[in-house]
């Protein structure tokens, strides 16, 4: 009883041993197990939530320098076009006390042809419905530089109209041509690229996390009820570590996507019910395979237990039988010595005779 309880003692050991090893996986680990191995979800179901969770937003960093990286390389890409333009074709201006001025009266407007869809506007002109409807209506970002207001719109976004005058940047300085030219060229101090990817790189990452742990909830419900469906014994925890790592690859591909969007305008029609699908596809078929690996797991162990009964039978009986053998008492061994000592005398006497 001793030994088996030593033996319980360090099985359970190991097992607590086992768990925490799991619990400090590592990203790259993780990462692994969440994109090629199936039937290794199981440990991602042990992991501590809070561990998954700080993957989930390790993850996410790494996918807005990637998607940083590519909407800057399109700024400036597009600047460069811009800027070549604006050297040979747009007249001196210059941006003081909260009013535009050109030399020019006529009004200027810059399409660069490249992946994006760019305009920029410089005019005179006073009244600004026109450009105000215009900027709500294109499809792409838009600038347009009035006589004493900046209107814009990024990326189909709401037109804002601001007055020269209620921008800091520009209070108490003298904007020209040339200074233009230096803050498409990446001239100026602090660099226009760095504050581009600074902003990029804040906005993709709180954007994607919120929306990440708000799809991995719903996931995690209706996978939850799916466990109960099929009689899978998962914690609702668990089954949230495995909705994080089922968004894994569909992280990764998006990543890649959006590096083909800003290099070469590559366009893939509804491309987020394709991002679900993925991420849905892996944690239904995680919890399958998990599901079969228990079945078998079950049934093995039902086999080691009918041997394991079969086994205590044939000891018993053998136990029995042994049992049955009497040993010999003490009083015994000196009978049968005394009864052989007088045989043997018996046996020398006859001889003599």
């Amino acid at each position: 009883m001793s030994k088996k309880k030593n033996g319980n003692e360090n099985e359970n050991k190991n097992e607590e041993v086992d768990k925490e090893v799991e619990f400090k996986y590592s990203f790259w680990k993780i990462f692994t197990i969440s994109v090629f191995k199936f039937d290794e979800y199981a440990s991602i179901a042990n992991q501590k939530v809070k561990r998954m969770i700080l993957y989930l937003v390790e993850l996410i960093a790494i996918f807005a320098v990637i998607v940083a990286c590519g909407a800057t390389y399109q700024v400036n890409q597009t600047c460069t076009k811009l800027n070549e333009k604006c050297k040979e074709e747009l007249p001196e201006f210059t941006i003081e006390d909260g009013v535009f001025q050109m030399s020019s009266g006529d009004t200027f407007t810059f399409e660069p042809e490249v992946s994006a869809t760019v305009k920029v506007c410089f005019t005179n002109e006073t009244d600004t419905q026109q450009y105000e409807d215009e900027a709500s209506t294109y499809a792409g970002m838009y600038f347009a530089f009035t006589h004493s207001k900046l209107i814009t719109n990024v990326n189909s976004g709401a037109v804002m109209t601001v007055d020269y005058s209620q921008i800091k940047a520009l209070q108490g300085k003298k904007v020209s041509k040339e200074d233009v030219i230096n803050l498409l060229a990446g001239k100026t101090s602090p660099n226009m690229y760095v504050i581009v990817y600074g902003y990029m790189f804040i906005g993709v990452f709180a954007g994607y996390l919120l929306s990440m742990l708000i799809n991995c909830l719903a996931l995690a419900i209706l996978l939850y009820i799916f466990t109960k469906l099929v009689r899978v014994p998962l914690k609702f925890g668990q089954v949230f570590n495995i909705a994080i790592a089922a968004h894994t690859l569909s992280l990764v591909i998006a990543a890649v996507y959006s590096l083909f969007n800003f290099m070469c305008a590559f366009v893939i029609q509804n491309f987020d019910i394709l991002f679900t699908i993925i991420s849905y596809i892996y944690a239904f078929a995680a919890v399958i395979i998990l599901k079969t690996n228990m079945e078998k797991t079950k049934s093995a162990k039902v086999k080691i237990s009918k041997l394991a009964k079969e086994g205590a039978s044939n000891d018993v009986d053998i136990d029995m039988d042994l049992n049955d053998i009497e040993e010999p008492n003490e009083s015994d061994n000196e009978d049968s010595a005394e009864s052989d000592s007088k045989a043997s005398s018996t046996d020398e006497g006859e001889n003599k005779k």
